[in-house]
């Protein structure tokens, strides 16, 4: 029968009448192909049935049938490339019937393999079928089995293609073999590429000889010309639009359409990589080779010297003769960097310490990451730098762009990679864009995204900084500095007359746009010359006409106020409400700079961005800017039909800040709060109510609202209607906002602005709202905890508990409830600012009174010491110690006093632990006082941790103050509980006062600390005292005495 099937009978006399039985033939027809070792004819009958079977009923065969197809033939593919162990040594490769049989083969693993798709339910044979090929490739691809002809090539295409379906279709399964899969398919990535074309062997002789024997070079190299500056329409190719093969594309001679195999290799490659992406980690090597030949990084340099020899991803890229082949490695390699977990495992490369020890036989993790990103860059530089294909070109920069964003260039050497990356790109956009629009596609948009990036990596504003200072001097005429390259200085014009040009799609503006706000966020001195420019470009696309979509046509969505909003407010997705919010955010990011507002979520002040602005010297002319751009710009933006554009003026708003609205007119703020208010009382849309919200809290620290008690009146029902909603995200800015009026209310009470009545009276309407938030999730907590603090703050200015008789203070019990959770549950920002409201409630007037809430005091005492002995977090600590001494006296603690007193003793000792053991030691607290003389890498490293190692000398201090603090209230009667704790320290608590004596600390009023001292040693001295007469050792007898003559000296300075 299967004689008959292959000779063609099959489908004109004995048509197969049901999918079982097309099932059975194909089935026992791979079995005997597979079983038929030694038989060639036999297995060659199989073959040919099952190749024109599977071909006549191709609609027809079924999944498990394909899936059983798919398996047999692989390995009996695979077998055609063993070599035959009864066949002497010296026999041939593969014979013709062999050959016939691998491409019959391959043509109905290729039928079969489009039949599996749309799920599969056959798991177990899913999984044999994608083990079996990977076993194929692994026998086809071993040692010297491979050979580079058109049998081997359609081999490989047809199993590729099967392993990459299968693959798509089931990640686990795929997740299963990905890291033995990688390996074979890395071997892959050079096929065909030493093979000679046609041309060459039709040559002959010796010349034939010397050509196959050459280096090769790609087809896209082999023509000289001047990087970026000489690249034009006629050196930008237009095939990579041009529909069919890899080699049909590039005009390259590829007779086994090896460019096919290669394709498919980086598609499986890509398909392991989405199923699992830990299986490339053993095959970093393979995939990004890096030699110890030194790396070079300016556009000018030759290439680096990759995959001469052995073939990878970079080699791919680099040196592929066809387009597309470079397209799919840029493509992959993007894939491999956006890999979650990739970002977080790049984020360990550091080569900053491999110069400082001697070479060892191995490779750190974090070193060899450092190579492979550098060389990536290096790749990358290089590629967008010689690239003439469009497609290719861009598939580099978008690839480049995402691994600058991937990137820890702080931890990177050469520390001026950031700035040779931006000369690149920055040269990259200004050659695309003296090309006619039609000729750069989606090129200049990729330049343009790479250029947003590089701008707004983490860790690389220094040497940016220093790329863009020396641009902007060289604009001015200033030749103190050396000038910049050429491309950098001319950035932000060409990109805002690519933004401000018509002829540009929107897809392209919007990409400009992005550029110039991460320009403005990250760097704004650099626009400030440019603001007239981008006050117009902004004005014209929230109230001009539509920009060009991407095939030359007008946009049919029409200007801001003709077109009707969309139902329900919903955002706009059109190109010109895009490009109109772009607009927006850049200036957003000025107005932050102009106003000093910073990102005031963070704990950082906006110090940096107002030396920026003293160095530019812009700050004469800042209110009338404001008021333009506000009466101007942000008007219309948020008057704005669509939802988008509103949020992004909204946001411009809260970039203004308090400061920024107290230097517009009494109309512009009016229309202002007005206009915000009404916004996030609207509903809907979620994101413009909660930029709204948002923007309310930013304004409310302006002198103008907070002396105001209608106003804060309305603005606090705002906010507290807002934290109702059920949306996290107006939730979120709902809470940040109360936080922000709570301490613009308790800030103008203190000025005297606002009458203390008043401004309880506001504070008593969020204190509910505040407690429910500090009790939420970990999202809004904080702001909730900020609430409480301000909120318990203002009331602690009143002296006298008699003041608050009347008041109705039970809301103190749910809030203590709150803030002890939040010391024991929370994360590292809840808890320190938990630190802060506890101790404001430690101040409060009603914390020492009896009942429930004394108890919830102490218990949160507890949680102070708990955190301050064994967080790990310097600034929780800090805050916590802060804490304990901001209560009102020592019955505010209550039965935990003395614990709290001996706990804080051993800190103090714990983080100074030579202090008091020799007098010639003592030095000031600060956070220098205990710096080592010389540096080392283990310093140099301290100083590149987190701040919370870099606070131990203000802990330290902090520490010695509540120490004082609660010593001071120490009374004869604790000589006995605190006897051994003031024996064994007693020379650690002389040192520790002589310390906070000699400090210098501008935040606390220096009197204070002296009575605090004086009233510390006095305590100490009658407790000694006592202690002294109670001995009986004549050994403590003598500590007591020498302790208490040491502290006199510190009660008689302090008394006078």
């Amino acid at each position: 029968m299967l004689v008959r099937i292959a000779s063609g009978l099959s489908a004109r006399e004995e048509p197969v009448n049901s999918a079982e039985a097309l099932h059975n033939i194909c089935t026992e027809a791979s079995k005997i192909a597979l079983r038929s070792e030694r038989d060639t004819g036999a297995t060659s009958v199989a073959v040919t049935s099952l190749q024109k079977l599977t071909t006549t009923y191709i609609a027809s065969l079924s999944k498990p049938t394909a899936l059983q197809v798919i398996r047999n033939l692989a390995l009996t593919t695979a077998r055609c490339f063993r070599p035959r162990a009864w066949e002497p040594p010296a026999a041939p490769g593969m014979t013709e019937e062999e050959r016939r049989i691998a491409q019959a083969a391959a043509a109905s693993i290729q039928t079969a393999a489009s039949r599996v798709t749309g799920g599969i339910t056959e798991v177990e044979l899913a999984a044999h079928t994608l083990k079996a090929c990977t076993d194929a490739l692994q026998t086809m691809t071993r040692g010297g089995n491979l050979t580079q002809d058109l049998a081997c090539s359609a081999s490989l295409v047809a199993i590729l293609k099967a392993i990459n379906n299968i693959a798509s279709e089931s990640r686990s399964l795929a997740a299963n073999v990905a890291p033995q899969l990688v390996q074979v398919l890395s071997g892959l990535l050079g096929f065909g590429l030493s093979l000679p074309g046609p041309r060459a062997k039709q040559e002959g002789g010796a010349g034939g000889a010397a050509s196959a024997a050459a280096v090769f070079v790609p087809p896209h190299r082999r023509e000289k010309s001047s990087p970026r500056v000489g690249r034009n329409a006629r050196q930008l190719s237009t095939g990579g639009a041009v529909d069919g093969s890899a080699s049909e594309a590039d005009g390259v001679d590829d007779p086994i359409n090896a460019s096919k195999v290669r394709l498919g290799a980086l598609a499986c490659l890509q398909a392991c990589v989405r199923a699992d992406s830990s299986s490339v980690h053993s095959s970093w090597q393979a995939l990004f080779p890096s030699y110890s030949t030194p790396q070079v990084f300016r556009a000018a340099a030759p290439p680096v010297p990759l995959l001469q020899r052995c073939p990878s991803l970079l080699g791919s890229l680099l040196h592929d003769p066809h387009h597309k082949v470079r397209s799919s490695a840029a493509a992959t390699i993007a894939m491999i960097l956006e890999a979650p977990s990739h970002k977080k495992y790049f984020a360990i490369a550091d080569n900053r310490s491999s110069g400082h020890r001697q070479r060892q036989g191995f490779t750190s993790a974090s070193e060899t990451l450092a190579q492979v990103l550098l060389v990536l860059h290096a790749a990358l530089l290089h590629a967008s730098a010689e690239e003439k294909e469009p497609a290719a070109l861009a598939a580099c920069l978008r690839t480049l762009a995402i691994a600058i964003s991937v990137t820890p260039y702080e931890r990177l050497r050469p520390s001026t990679l950031p700035a040779d990356v931006l000369v690149v790109v920055a040269q990259e956009v200004e050659a695309l864009a003296a090309l006619p629009p039609e000729n750069t596609g989606t090129m200049l948009a990729s330049a343009l995204t790479s250029t947003a990036a590089v701008l707004q990596a983490q860790d690389a504003d220094g040497a940016i900084r220093a790329l863009l200072t020396s641009a902007a001097s060289g604009q001015a005429g200033d030749s103190r500095l050396p000038a910049a390259p050429r491309g950098v200085q001319s950035l932000p014009r060409t990109v805002i007359d690519l933004c401000s040009s018509s002829s540009q799609g929107y897809h392209t503006r919007v990409e400009g746009m992005c550029a110039l706000a991460s320009l403005a966020k990250c760097h704004p001195m650099v626009l400030f010359d440019h603001l007239n420019d981008i006050l117009a470009l902004t004005e014209a696309a929230l109230s001009g006409p539509s920009p060009v979509s991407p095939r030359g046509m007008k946009s049919p969505a029409k200007s801001g106020h003709q077109r009707k909003p969309s139902a329900g407010g919903a955002p706009g997705d059109s190109g010109q409400d895009r490009f109109a919010q772009q607009t927006l955010r850049v200036i957003e990011y000025i107005l932050e700079a102009l106003s000093c507002t910073g990102d005031m979520e963070s704990d950082t002040t906006a110090g940096e961005v107002a030396e920026r602005l003293a160095a530019v010297h812009i700050q004469s002319g800042t209110g009338e800017m404001l008021e333009k751009v506000m009466n101007v710009h942000v008007r219309l933006g948020m008057q704005h039909p669509s939802a988008m554009v509103r949020s992004a003026a909204l946001a411009c708003v809260c970039a203004l800040g308090g400061t920024g609205l107290t230097q517009l007119t009494r109309q512009t703020q009016a229309f202002v709060v007005s206009h915000v208010t009404m916004e996030a009382r609207s509903g809907t849309p979620a994101a413009t109510q909660a930029a709204a919200c948002k923007a309310l809290g930013s304004i409310v620290s302006s002198d103008v609202l907070s002396s105001s008690f209608a106003q804060l009146e309305s603005i606090f029902g705002t906010i507290v209607g807002c934290l109702t909603a059920r949306v996290g995200s107006i939730k979120i800015a709902a809470a940040w906002s109360l936080a922000n009026a709570c301490d613009s209310v308790r800030a103008a009470v203190r000025r005297g602005a606002l009458p203390p009545d008043q401004g309880r009276a506001l504070t008593a309407v969020a204190a509910a709202h505040a407690v429910d938030t500090a009790a939420g999730n970990d999202k809004v907590r904080a702001h909730g905890l900020r609430a409480l603090w301000h909120i318990l703050s203002l009331d602690a200015t009143q002296e006298a508990p008699s003041t608050h008789e009347g008041r109705d203070d039970r809301w103190l019990v749910a809030a203590s409830q709150a803030l002890q959770t939040a010391l024991a549950t929370g994360n590292a920002k809840v808890q320190w600012n938990a630190c802060l409201a506890a101790g404001s409630l430690l101040g409060h007037p009603c914390s020492a009174q009896k009942g429930e809430l004394a108890l919830k005091v102490q218990m949160i005492v507890q949680s102070l010491l708990l955190l301050l002995q064994n967080s790990s977090n310097m600034k929780i600590r800090l805050h916590a110690a802060a804490a304990i001494r901001e209560a009102r006296g020592r019955e505010v603690l209550g039965d935990c006093f003395l614990t709290a007193v001996q706990a804080l003793i051993n800190v103090s000792r714990s983080l100074d632990p030579v202090l008091g053991e020799d007098e010639s030691t003592l030095q000031p607290f600060g956070p220098d006082s205990r710096a080592p003389a010389q540096p080392t890498i283990a310093q140099d490293e301290l100083e590149r941790g987190q701040e919370s190692h870099r606070s131990l000398g203000t802990l330290s201090a902090q520490v010695a103050r509540t120490v004082a603090t609660l010593l001071g209230w120490c009374v004869v009667g604790d000589a006995r509980p605190l006897r051994d704790v003031l024996l064994k320290r007693s020379r650690m608590l002389q040192g520790l006062l002589v310390a906070l004596r000699d400090t210098d600390d501008e935040d606390n009023d220096k009197q204070v600390t002296l009575h605090r001292i004086s009233g510390a040693a006095t305590a100490l001295v009658a407790i000694y005292a006592s202690l002294e007469e109670a001995c009986t050792r004549e050994l403590d007898i003598a500590v007591c005495g020498e302790a208490r003559h040491a502290l006199q000296d510190l009660v008689r300075p302090a008394a006078k």
